[in-house]
């Protein structure tokens, strides 16, 4: 598979305290280019009358491309709005030297296991593995323009790139025709174990200097919080599923199901949550957390280890 993306990123705040003056800014990145490349085989052996094993594999090779750009800017022309396109801005400079590609390579496998209670009904297991590729964000200077705490003055930039997410997945369930075929249900429980989850969300880039004191509606001025996807630590997804397809006469048909997930995120040391600060107290709106003492380090990327999504699981 072969992607070529333009991006463009537009976005407008019209409310920002303590003073209400509303911002704008603009993104584009002219070429981002996506290739892919996988082979993958799946093989049943009915190895006894009522039993079925179920070996499978896959050998994934992912690539990402970009090339020119960026192009940003905040300061509005006389065309106005964030969505009037790159000539709707002031930019900050020429583009960036945004070049820079990246690849990851993953094999990753299925083991399973049918049981045939009957000609309609099967109790099965699986334990299987799955990834999804790893990438990077634009060209950035990690301390915002400013000194950081930690490392050299003056800029430091980086692509915050993030790994692959990767996951393994236990399933133990039931699939049958029951009450003479006219109810379908399937039962299965499963556990999820995600390692470097890919996560996007503000997160705690640096620490940097401040000349004074933070002020009480921007608390955590003297660190930079970026938008970024980036790695969490290991998360554990255990959950139950349940579906049901009943035909109770020849005209009616009641379907339904249940689900239950209880995820936890066992470490998530870039998590942010000082968005917007004063607005959240202008408005009542749940406030911002107590900032980190000033004496923390913060640091800078990667510091996080991540996991990945039940979806890519090879099946």
């Amino acid at each position: 598979m072969r992607e070529k993306n333009t991006i463009d990123y537009a976005q407008e705040m019209l409310v920002n305290a303590p003073f209400g003056f509303p911002i704008s800014q603009f993104y584009h990145q002219p070429d981002r280019q996506v290739d892919a490349k996988a082979i993958f085989s799946q093989a049943d052996w009915r190895f006894a009358p009522t039993w079925t094993f179920t070996l499978g594999a896959r050998y994934s090779r992912d690539a990402k491309t970009d090339r020119g750009g960026p192009h940003n800017g905040r300061d509005l022309t006389e065309q106005m709005g964030p969505f009037g396109g790159i000539d709707a801005y002031k930019p900050w400079g020429p583009p960036a030297e945004n070049d820079h590609s990246d690849s990851w390579r993953k094999l990753t496998w299925r083991l399973g296991l049918t049981k045939d209670l009957s000609g309609d009904e099967i109790l099965f297991t699986s334990l299987s593995t799955g990834y999804k590729a790893g990438g990077f964000g634009g060209k950035d200077d990690i301390c915002g323009g400013k000194d950081c705490l930690d490392g050299p003055t003056g800029p430091q930039y980086s692509f915050f790139p993030y790994r692959p997410e990767t996951i393994t997945n236990l399933e133990v369930g039931y699939k049958g025709l029951l009450l003479d075929k006219r109810l379908s249900l399937s039962v299965t429980a499963f556990y999820s174990r995600y390692k470097d989850m890919q996560v996007t969300g503000d997160f705690y880039a640096a620490k940097v200097h401040v000349t004074e004191p933070c002020p009480d509606w921007d608390p955590t001025c003297d660190v930079i919080k970026k938008w970024q996807t980036v790695n969490v630590g290991t998360v554990d997804i255990p959950g139950l599923e349940v579906e049901l397809d009943y035909l109770p006469t020849a005209h009616t048909r009641i379907g339904g199901f249940f689900s239950y997930i209880n995820s936890k995120i066992r470490d998530y040391p870039t998590f942010s949550d000082e968005w917007n600060c004063g607005v959240r107290e202008e408005f009542g709106a749940v406030p911002c957390p107590a900032p980190p003492p000033t004496t923390a380090r913060i640091r800078p990327w990667p510091a996080a280890r991540s996991t990945t999504s039940r979806a890519t699981t090879c099946r």
